[in-house]
C-alpha cells in the first residue's frame, strides 16, 4: 500500500484559534453547562472521559472502551464540515474534563490541540497521524480510510485506556481484539476487490478515500490540481477542470468518487457530467452517517464501491 496518497490540506487555523479562545473566555460563566456534543458509552460504570475530534474516532474509542468510557465527539454529523469547525463553550469544557483526547493530526483538526492548550488541562493525547507511522511530509490526513492505521489506533487506545484504568485492562484488551477482527474483515474485502478490479482507474474530487482505493488496487487518474483546489474551496484551473470533465465522460476512468461534506460548484458539475455520461459515481463522507458505527459505515462504503465497479 502507498503510505501517503494525496496532498496536505490548507487549514483555517487562525479562525479555529479565535473560536477556541472565545470559548475558553466563556467558560467562567458556563461551568454548569453540559459538556457533550455527542456522548456514547456513558453509563454509570464509565470511569474515563474521552473527547474525539470526530465521531469516527469516537466510535472506535467506544468500541475499545465499552461501558468503561464516556466519549464526546466534537463533530458528530455528516451535515457539519470538519474544516469549518467552531468550538463552543460546551466543547471547551468537555476537553477540560477529558482524561484522553483523540486527534486526527496532520493538519486536519488543528482546533483540538488548540483547545487542549486553552483548557490548561493535561489529558493523554492520542494523535492518529503519529500512530500511523507515516511521514508527516505529504501526509494524506484522511487516515480513517486506512485499515492498517485503524488497527494500530485500536491497539494504542487499549494501551492508553489500560494505563489510565488498570483494573479494566482485560476489558480493553478483549474489546480491542474484537475491533481488530472487524477491521480484518474490512481488509479482507479490500483484498477480494483487488483481485477483481486491480488497475481500474478512478477520479476523486478530494483525496478522502485514497487509502481505501489504493488498497483495492485502483489507479488515481485525477488531474493534480483538482483535489487541492476543491479542498481549499478554490477554483480548479480551467485546463485541469476541462481535463477532469473529459476523463469523467469519455470512458477513461471507471469510477468518480466525491466527498459529500465539502461540495463545490465545480465538483458538483464534474459529478453530474459523469452521471450523464454513465460513469459510475460513489458519494463518501468524512464523518459517520446517522445511526452507523465505524465498522458498519466502512462496510457500506466498500459495498458502494463494489456496486459501482461492477456496473
Amino acid at each position: 500500500m502507498i503510505p501517503n496518497p494525496g496532498r496536505p490540506r490548507l487549514r483555517r487555523s487562525a479562525l479555529a484559534l479565535a473560536a477556541v479562545l472565545s470559548a475558553g473566555a466563556a467558560l467562567a460563566g458556563c461551568t454548569s453547562m453540559p459538556a457533550a456534543t455527542m456522548t456514547v458509552g456513558s453509563g454509570a460504570s464509565a470511569t474515563l472521559s474521552v473527547v474525539a475530534s470526530t465521531d469516527v474516532y469516537g466510535s472506535l474509542a467506544s468500541a475499545v472502551g465499552g461501558d468503561q468510557v464516556a466519549v464526546t465527539s466534537l463533530i458528530d454529523s455528516p451535515t457539519k464540515d470538519p474544516h469549518e469547525f467552531l468550538a463552543s463553550a460546551r466543547d471547551q469544557l468537555a476537553v477540560k474534563d477529558a482524561d484522553l483526547v483523540i486527534e486526527n493530526g496532520g493538519g486536519y483538526d488543528d482546533f483540538l490541540p488548540q483547545m487542549v492548550d486553552a483548557s490548561g488541562a493535561s489529558p493523554v493525547v492520542v494523535s492518529v497521524a503519529e500512530v500511523s507511522g507515516y511521514p508527516a511530509e505529504g501526509l494524506n490526513e484522511h487516515l480513517w480510510y486506512d485499515v492498517p492505521t485503524m488497527e494500530r489506533l485500536v491497539d494504542e487506545l487499549a494501551d492508553r485506556f489500560s494505563d489510565l484504568d488498570p483494573e479494566d485492562a482485560p476489558v480493553f484488551t478483549a474489546n480491542a481484539t474484537s475491533a481488530k477482527g472487524q477491521l480484518a474483515a474490512l481488509a479482507a474485502t479490500e483484498d477480494d476487490l483487488a483481485e477483481s478490479y486491480r488497475g481500474q482507474r478512478f477520479l476523486a474530487t478530494e483525496p478522502l478515500a485514497l487509502y481505501m482505493l489504493d488498497a483495492i488496487g485502483l489507479v488515481d487518474a485525477t488531474p493534480a490540481g483538482l483535489q487541492d483546489a476543491v479542498e481549499r474551496g478554490a477554483e480548479v484551473p480551467p485546463d485541469e477542470f476541462l481535463q477532469a470533465i473529459e476523463l469523467a465522460t469519455n470512458g477513461t476512468v471507471d469510477l468518480v468518487v466525491h466527498d459529500t461534506q465539502t461540495p463545490t460548484a465545480q465538483a458538483n458539475a464534474l459529478v453530474e457530467n459523469a452521471k450523464t455520461a454513465g460513469t459510475p459515481t460513489v458519494a463518501l463522507s468524512e464523518t459517520l452517517p446517522e445511526g452507523e458505527d465505524y465498522f458498519t459505515w466502512m462496510k457500506a462504503n466498500l459495498d458502494r464501491i463494489t456496486e459501482a465497479l461492477a456496473r
